[in-house]
Parts: C-alpha cells; sequence; structure tokens
C-alpha cells in the first residue's frame, strides 16, 4: 500500500485510512498548533499540526489618501458615539417607564 500524503496539506489527512476532514480547523483551540483528532471514519486518534504562513504587501500611501482615512475614521467614532448615546436615551426612558 502507498504511503499516504498527509504532510502540508490544505485538509487534515487521516493517515490511517485516508479520510480528508473538511472541517480540520474546527479541531483546534484559537492559537494551538498541536492537537490530537480522532478520524470521524476509522476512529483512530492522530497528532495534528497547524503550519500558518504570514505574508505581507506594501504599496504607497499619499498624504491625501491619508487624510481622508482619518477623516472616515474620526466620522465613524462620530457616529458610534452618536449610536451610543442613542441607546443610552433610550435605556433610561425604558428605566424611567
Amino acid at each position: 500500500m502507498a504511503e499516504l500524503d498527509t504532510k502540508y496539506t490544505d485538509e487534515l489527512v487521516c493517515p490511517w485510512c485516508g479520510e480528508v476532514d473538511d472541517a480540520s480547523c474546527e479541531h483546534f483551540e484559537s492559537n494551538s498548533e498541536c492537537t490530537v483528532v480522532e478520524c470521524g471514519s476509522c476512529e483512530k486518534q492522530f497528532d495534528a499540526t497547524r503550519h500558518v504562513s504570514v505574508n505581507y504587501s506594501t504599496s504607497k500611501v499619499t498624504q491625501a489618501e491619508l487624510d481622508k482615512r482619518e477623516r472616515d475614521r474620526l466620522e465613524r467614532r462620530r457616529i458610534d458615539i452618536q449610536r451610543l448615546n442613542e441607546w443610552r436615551a433610550a435605556q433610561k426612558e425604558k428605566a424611567d417607564g
């Protein structure tokens, strides 16, 4: 029997039976890299390791773009504060009956 391809795959592959797990990410807790998984097909356990790759991209940004982003950020903040104040007023009105 040929050896199963279980290294650096897009999904978990059971090294016992070759079953592909379409919900691979659900086996890992938030920041864990390693875990023990029970195969949904053959019910045998195996070690699973998650490999994460980080890539970066850069691009030029003009001062006008930075200024627009800052204006947009401030507008979103103004709207958030307005909504919070409206919510608080509604809560006070409910409490006052």
